[in-house]
């Protein structure tokens, strides 16, 4: 798996769009902040690696973690961007003794592609889970770098209203509905699917009409559209899905 660098959508402040190379240390005032479909000669840029992209340098400064709530750009917005669904969303981060699998691929990153990143030492706002053994709707605001070997490294010391120039947005685009023929096996997936059915689990096998599913769980499944297969295995019917999305626990 290669890291890659992906031009995509383009900054929008209200109904303008903003020239990628001069957004920093511009604060949106009370504009609404998106990712429109793609203008030509103002792409943003994004690194991408397993599916998951982030832009490669800071979008705006001067913008706070209550800003981007005000927003819903903390935990998520559903975007389209050039007729594609992502959620758009901050960097999840996780504690030194259990990393998020966000801060596992910045790791990742950094071990394929080194520094990658643009202006990777300035602090850019993450959010943490409150509850530190599963995902929780709590969430607290915090702030990392990536110039450090063992980056992200996070801290919450501020005020979460505090703007400033050496604070900045850099942006996550998770896809939230992949391609089951191009996801690796092996790979962590999150499948909702028929009546409001959902599973997790590692991909095992992809045929034309199942996906096959192992270590998987469950808290509510249509056995209509699903089947055990023994072994620990477990068949979506493809028919039934409605999302698969990266599997983030």
């Amino acid at each position: 798996m290669k890291t890659t660098i992906r031009t995509l959508g383009t900054l929008c402040l209200g109904q303008k769009p903003v020239d990628p190379f001069s957004v920093l240390f511009t604060t949106p005032g009370n504009k609404n902040i998106r990712i429109c479909d793609s203008l030509p000669d103002q792409e943003i840029e994004w690194i991408e690696y397993d599916g998951l992209l982030m832009s490669r340098a800071p979008l705006l400064t001067q913008i706070s973690f209550k800003d981007l709530a005000f927003r819903n750009l903390v935990m998520g917005e559903i975007v389209q961007v050039d007729g594609k669904d992502y959620e758009l969303r901050l960097l999840r981060g996780g504690r030194q003794a259990m990393p998020s699998e966000d801060d596992l691929w910045v790791q990742k990153v950094r071990a394929d592609a080194g520094d990658i990143w643009i202006l990777p030492e300035l602090h850019c706002w993450g959010c943490q889970y409150l509850k530190r053994e599963e995902q929780s709707s709590l969430v607290e605001g915090a702030l990392t770098a990536l110039d450090d070997p063992s980056s992200p490294v996070w801290s919450s010391v501020i005020p979460l209203d505090t703007r400033s120039p050496s604070i900045g947005w850099r942006p996550v685009l998770e896809p939230i509905n992949l391609d089951p023929d191009n996801i690796p096996l092996g790979s962590r997936i999150l499948v909702y699917f028929a009546n409001d059915s959902e599973i997790r689990g590692s991909l095992r096998e992809v045929t034309d009409y199942d996906l096959v599913l192992s270590e998987w769980g469950s808290p509510k499944r249509d056995d209509t559209a699903s089947k055990i297969c023994g072994k620990g295995l477990i068949a979506i019917s493809r028919k039934t899905i409605k999302q698969i999305r990266r599997d983030q626990r």
